[in-house]
C-alpha cells in the first residue's frame, strides 16, 4: 500500500508527463467480484504505477475524487 504522501504526490501528478502506452491498462486486469472491496482495492493498487491514473485500453484517465469521497471510494464507482 501507499502512504499518505505518496498518495497525494500521485494525485496532483501531471496526467500530460504520462505516455499512454506507458499507462497500466485497467481493461486488461481480471478481479475476482466475490472478494472484499478491500481486498479487489488491494490488488488495484499492487497493479498500477499511480493509482490515480491508468488508461482503459487506448484511452487515458485521471481520477479526480468529489466532496469527501476517498479515491477507493471513487474506484468502486467508476462505471
Amino acid at each position: 500500500m501507499y502512504t499518505k504522501t505518496e498518495l497525494e504526490a500521485f494525485k496532483k501528478a501531471d496526467f500530460s508527463s504520462y505516455k499512454i502506452n506507458e499507462l497500466t491498462d485497467v481493461s486488461k486486469l481480471d478481479f475476482d467480484m466475490t472478494e472484499s472491496v478491500v481486498s479487489r482495492a488491494q490488488k488495484y493498487f499492487n497493479k498500477v504505477e499511480n493509482p490515480y491514473i491508468f488508461r482503459v485500453g487506448d484511452i487515458g484517465v485521471k481520477v479526480n475524487c468529489i466532496g469527501s469521497r476517498t479515491l477507493g471510494e471513487s474506484i468502486v464507482n467508476i462505471s
